[in-house]
């Protein structure tokens, strides 16, 4: 193997992580190899042979694009986990923004969809829990446009009401997908009418918002969709 030898005699180095792959290792990595000589250097120059150490066959064929986005996602979360997203995401609502949240949804996602998420109000937008829900109380509950439908779907207009009304409802809803605007990365759904979205704000999971929407649709999350989770599935 001509380059194999010409790393030996050039960079000691570079044929020392060569020297790592098992002989399953080295046919993804001639694979890439005679795809793109360049960005196979490139990404053992950068140490990524765990890249290489994929239980299946070469027949996974990782194209340029997917190959650079790896390289980049290296620097936020292990290569097995961003390979993990990109066989469950379009990679191009991948950046170093979402990164991290997306592969919490995708690490929790079984835990969402069993219901083993403690759901609670999160400080938003806002900053602080209960500036969060007292805000958005008045700007949905207490507005012209939605009061009139709140004041059937609650026992009683108060921010407690609204507060647990939210929590209550999270579990029930249906159309819930994972989304992302660039930057940050939500869940939602509809209860019936009512759009409840949430997002993680470092470990913890906390609704943002909570409205009624009166045709039953956001059409502007499914452009920013990641992927569908399914509540009812059990």
């Amino acid at each position: 193997m001509k380059y194999v030898s010409w790393i030996y005699e050039k960079h000691q180095y570079k044929h020392h992580i060569i020297s790592k792959l098992s002989p399953l290792q080295i046919k993804y990595f001639i694979f890439i190899f005679n795809k793109n000589k360049s960005l196979a250097e490139y990404i053992l120059i950068n140490k990524l042979y765990n890249l290489f150490d994929i239980h299946d066959t070469i027949n996974n064929k990782y194209t340029n694009k997917e190959l650079i986005k790896l390289h980049m996602l290296a620097e936020y979360i292990p290569i097995q986990k961003g390979i993990l997203l990109c066989t469950r995401i379009n990679i191009d609502k991948i950046n170093k923004y979402n990164v991290i949240p997306l592969l919490q949804f995708i690490d929790n996602e079984h835990n969402f969809i069993n219901k083993k998420i403690n759901i609670v109000w999160g400080p938003g937008n806002h900053g602080d829990l209960t500036k969060n829900v007292t805000e958005h109380f008045k700007k949905h509950v207490m507005s012209e446009m939605e009061n009139k439908y709140w004041s059937s779907l609650l026992p009683d207009i108060s921010y407690e009401s609204y507060k647990n009304y939210a929590i209550k409802s999270f579990y029930k809803m249906k159309k819930v997908i994972i989304h992302s605007n660039g930057k940050f990365v939500y869940l939602s759904g509809f209860y019936n009418n009512v759009f409840i979205v949430g997002r993680y704000q470092e470990k913890v999971f906390g609704i943002s918002s909570c409205y009624y929407v009166e045709n039953g649709k956001k059409n502007g999350r499914k452009n920013d969709m990641c992927f569908k989770i399914n509540f009812n599935k059990i």
